[in-house]
């Protein structure tokens, strides 16, 4: 178990990895719910690159979400295991080149002659100014139409929302993402939610099981 701060101080490690800005505000299990939710924006094939701690608090997040951080409240709770944890990429250790010892070479040591110093040059000195140093210029990150990472989870749920999905059809694509049924489920009926919530984005929901849910903007306007 961490304390609070140190989370506050592992989003903000997640958030230099990401080059975007993640506010903690809401219930402690929603502050984690939008950590992990940050993570599981990540490509699978950066997932091995994200800094240790960001894994280790996700993988802690996803066996007891409320009991790995010290809250301070005394909450407690047990969450629901995602699919998979990330594991963690083991750095190969570069083998030292061994060096090959010469033997000593005898100098012949020239009989010592008196050195006259040359006299010193004269110096001129030269004002020089501030140098100005160009500020590095970040390349923007692709994104979907919704504001989500390109070739996350998120971007793909942004996706089918705005051609129009059932519930069954959203399933079923995120189980070929290699999402449990369950999660995937889940992952879905929260994104429904958070579009609305946080993006502004209107859906669609349909009467029934078999209707398909849509989105009523065609671009974020976030």
């Amino acid at each position: 178990m961490i304390k609070k701060e140190k989370f506050a101080s592992i989003v903000t490690e997640l958030a230099d990895f990401l080059e975007v800005e993640i506010t903690l505000e809401g219930t402690p299990e929603e502050q984690a719910d939008a950590f992990m939710k940050a993570v599981e924006e990540v490509p699978s094939e950066d997932e091995g690159k994200l800094p240790e701690s960001v894994i280790d608090l996700y993988n802690s997040f996803a066996d007891n979400k409320l009991a790995a951080v010290d809250w301070g409240n005394g909450e407690k709770g047990k969450a629901e295991k995602p699919s998979k944890k990330i594991k963690k990429v083991k750095k190969e250790e570069e083998k030292p080149t061994p060096v090959k010892k010469t033997p000593p070479v005898k100098k012949e040591i020239a009989p010592l002659t008196k050195k006259v110093p040359p006299k010193p040059a004269k110096v001129e000195k030269v004002k020089v100014g501030k140098v100005k140093k160009e500020k590095k210029v970040k390349e923007p990150i692709a994104t979907s139409r919704y504001g989500h990472r390109e070739g996350s989870v998120a971007a793909v749920m942004d996706e089918m929302l705005w051609k129009g999905v059932t519930l069954d059809e959203a399933v079923a694509s995120l189980v070929k993402l290699g999402k449990a049924k369950e999660r995937a489920k889940g992952m879905f009926l929260a994104h429904i939610y958070y579009l609305p919530d946080k993006k502004n984005v209107p859906i669609d929901k349909p009467k029934d099981e078999k209707g398909k849910y849509k989105a009523k903007k065609a671009e974020t306007d976030v």
